[in-house]
């Protein structure tokens, strides 16, 4: 039987086009070869070809936000500065007993840095025995302001929460790991100059910021109040007392700061007689109040109660 096939000499390419399954022909091979190409890629990069190639951000140290420890106000006492040049031996030996509470843990019983947890910490623990390196310095005032301040991006906490007579004690001890630059006097003075040792000092109350923030809320809303109060009793000139009032007030918002919570229908007019008698420069009165009759104090009395009572409803 005679087949009918026709034989191009060339590539019709036109005829490509208008014969979908003749160009399938020409063009399966390259996408055979593509796939082939990228699947070799992935499984040669299957470790790698998911992760991102920005850096991940993490927080950066200095940027944590820390919470403040709430710590009650105190007197440090003063230092016998002497003490810094002519350490004794009872003081070393206060010292040792500081640090074993204090350092040990982190820089180890002999100063090696090989404390239990001073080996989890990046970078590690000082090694106490090895006088280069150290950030700060290795001399007496460098070795106070380490423990005054401690040292960022590192595990070394300040100590400024322990008498100075104690830091002097623990770095007295701690200069007994090796043989440490001898103490002059102009280092001690230095001392003296920037943290007046031989003064003591006073230390404020600390509170946390959460803590600050509401007290600032409050202060600032206790003010408006009393703002608002003042601003009420002056547009309203014509309240029984007024003249008693003015006449014997020295400080308004001081008066209207100190009675704002009182609850006057508990409080007699005998009860506030003595609370102002006795305390009329505190509540912003002056000493005239105290030459005021009963009338007149019952017309203080009733002012004070109608102006917070309406202010309050």
């Amino acid at each position: 039987m005679e087949q009918n096939k026709k034989y191009e000499p060339e590539i019709d390419f036109k005829s490509l086009i208008k014969k979908t399954k003749r160009l399938f022909g020409w063009v399966f091979v390259y996408f055979f070869l593509i796939i082939l190409i990228v699947g070799i890629y992935y499984v040669n990069n299957l470790n790698t070809i998911n992760v991102n190639t920005l850096p991940a951000k993490g927080p950066v140290k200095d940027e944590v936000k820390r919470t403040l420890e709430v710590k009650s106000g105190s007197v440090m006492p003063a230092v016998d500065v002497s003490t810094i040049t002519n350490p004794t031996d009872d003081l070393i030996n206060k010292g040792k007993d500081l640090y074993k509470n204090n350092c040990s843990s982190c820089h180890g019983e002999t100063g090696l840095g090989d404390g239990v947890a001073g080996v989890a910490l990046n970078p590690p623990a000082r090694n106490l025995t090895k006088l280069d390196g150290w950030k700060n310095g290795v001399d007496f005032p460098a070795l106070y302001k380490t423990l005054e301040e401690g040292i960022p991006q590192t595990g070394m906490v300040a100590y400024e929460f322990l008498p100075p007579a104690d830091r002097i004690a623990m770095i007295q001890y701690i200069r007994t790991f090796a043989d440490y630059p001898a103490v002059t006097d102009e280092q001690v003075q230095e001392l003296e100059m920037t943290y007046k040792l031989s003064e003591g000092r006073a230390t404020s109350d600390q509170i946390t910021v959460e803590m600050a923030f509401t007290q600032l809320v409050n202060e600032k809303s206790h003010s408006k109040r009393i703002a608002n109060l003042i601003a009420y009793a002056n547009n309203h000139p014509s309240i029984q007392g007024v003249d008693v009032f003015n006449k014997t007030a020295v400080n308004k918002y001081r008066i209207f700061s100190s009675f704002i919570e009182v609850d006057f229908n508990k409080l007699s007019l005998d009860e506030f007689i003595l609370v102002v008698n006795v305390n009329f420069i505190e509540l912003g009165f002056s000493a005239e109040v105290n030459l005021l009759d009963r009338n007149q104090w019952q017309y203080l009395y009733n002012y004070l109660k109608n102006v917070l009572g309406t202010a309050r409803a």
